[in-house]
């Protein structure tokens, strides 16, 4: 997924020299979008979601107009200038590499903000949801983390969905179940961590997760900061590199909460029909609107994924900005664990 950088800069030649360069060198790996005057950059603010803002120094850019989860530099001529006015500082005239580094650290600071650490290490939150039923949305997240596990990767399923089942997909012997998670949380007992690490089931391909709640009404009692809790102790446990997270239904609090606090990347899974089209439009225009009342970037950190969709070049409502991961096939109806066993072997899923 390309890094969008905003670069607010007066001067035509120096813009015209580092697009070349950037165009030259990360074709693939940056989108820039440049403006000449604050204003420019406010209104743009609205419409895209931008991961780094680069502003020239003589340009006071009001932070507070920058929804949280944006990185802002100032462009200085100087490369031993740390910082302005409380903000890092970017040498404009160095090699465009080192440029890019640094746009890529800022970029990385923020996002680990939204990871869990786990024993010296990163876990990064993936979260697959969708508005619209019958994508495949658990499907999805399931192959994705069979994925990550047969390329050698530590992966946490976690499905969060009221009448969700994990068992579905993921087996292992025992009858521990999430209902004694969600009680052992509200508990608040000492040694929460080594219960925790008794309720946890291991699947052959090495994915771990959580069965099912004995009880569907159990998962209404789950609390967001109960969730929050339960991924740091699932973190201080193992060296995760994947946490993955499914939910999926009508747009709430709960969903709102995973994607602005704990997701570092979201998913949407959309099965490319006019209906689907028509619930991510209305799902994405929510979000815009908690964007704009809570200043946080929501939506740069998604991207769509195409699910039971036999056409790979699918044209988005214009007023949804965001990547397209690619499309995964449908597939016949058969045993559930083959389906995504099949599905894990997509280019989409491979590459997401």
């Amino acid at each position: 997924m390309k890094t969008k950088v905003a670069i607010l800069e007066q001067d035509e030649n120096y813009i015209r020299r580092l697009m070349n360069s950037f165009q030259t060198m990360y074709a693939d790996k940056l989108e820039l979008n440049i403006f000449s005057s604050l204003n420019q950059l406010y209104e743009g603010l609205k419409e895209e979601n931008f991961d780094v803002i680069l502003a020239d120094e003589k340009i006071d850019v009001d932070r507070e107009r920058i929804p949280r989860g944006i990185g802002l530099a100032y462009l200085c001529e100087s490369v031993s200038v740390e910082e302005i006015r409380g903000i890092p500082a970017v040498c404009k005239y160095q090699r465009a590499d080192l440029i890019y580094k640094q746009i890529l650290g800022l970029r990385e600071e923020l996002m680990e903000d939204r990871k869990f650490k786990t024993e010296g290490a990163i876990s990064k939150t993936v979260l697959f949801l969708s508005a619209q039923g019958g994508a495949g949305t658990s499907s999805a997240a399931a192959a994705f983390a069979l994925r990550q596990s047969k390329d050698g990767r530590k992966v946490f399923y976690l499905n969060l969905e009221c009448m969700g089942t994990a068992d579905l997909y993921f087996q292992d012997e025992g009858n521990m179940n999430f209902s004694e998670v969600i009680y052992n949380l509200k508990m608040k007992r000492s040694n929460f961590l080594l219960k925790l690490e008794s309720l946890m089931k291991t699947d052959k391909s090495g994915v771990d997760f959580f069965s099912s709640c004995s009880d569907a009404n159990d998962m209404q009692e789950l609390k967001d900061e109960e969730i929050a809790r339960l991924l740091e102790g699932v973190s201080q446990m193992r060296a995760y590199d994947y946490l993955i997270i499914d939910i999926s239904g009508d747009y709430n609090k709960r969903i709102n909460y995973l994607m602005s606090e704990l997701a570092s990347q979201i998913v949407y899974v959309c099965d490319g029909s006019e209906t689907g089209f028509i619930k991510l439009k209305r799902f994405c225009d929510v979000v815009k609107r908690e964007e704009e009342n809570s200043g946080q970037a929501i939506l740069r950190k998604a991207v769509i994924l195409y699910n039971r969709c036999e056409n790979t070049v699918l044209q988005l409502p214009e007023s949804v900005r965001l990547p397209q991961a690619g499309s995964i096939s449908e597939k016949s109806e058969g045993e559930t664990r083959k389906l995504i066993e099949m599905m894990s072997n997509e280019e989409a899923i491979k590459h997401l």
